[in-house]
């Protein structure tokens, strides 16, 4: 996925989790008109964040991956194994990147001619 992107995407997740905790204050949830925007918010970038989070669990499940292939002491059927894995999740990352594209892509452009 390229660069900016990625980051649009990190930024997305982010503003996903800072609106969850302004929900829990009790300030905003004393203002109804500030509850229900922020509310809007969030559930406008939840599908962007919950996507991000599967994609950076598959990350961390490829880069144990690697490590063990880069293991010389692991057996060759356990990095048969991991080479499976990773390629399987590879791909699994490759499909959450396609699905996230409708969130990204659109907002970047909107925000080019803003």
């Amino acid at each position: 996925m390229e660069a900016v992107l990625l980051k649009k995407w990190e930024s997305l997740a982010s503003r996903f989790q800072e609106l969850t905790d302004q929900l829990m204050d009790s300030s905003v949830v004393s203002q109804p008109n500030l509850l229900h925007k922020l509310s809007k918010e969030r559930t406008d970038l939840e599908p962007a964040a919950k996507l991000f989070e599967l994609y950076q669990d598959y990350a961390k499940q490829v880069e144990d991956a690697m490590q063990i292939l880069a293991d010389p002491s692991s057996g060759g059927e356990l990095h048969k194994l991991a080479a499976e894995e990773r390629s399987k999740l590879e791909r699994q990352q490759a499909e959450v990147e396609e699905q996230v594209r409708e969130f990204l892509i659109p907002k970047t452009r909107e925000m080019r001619r803003a």
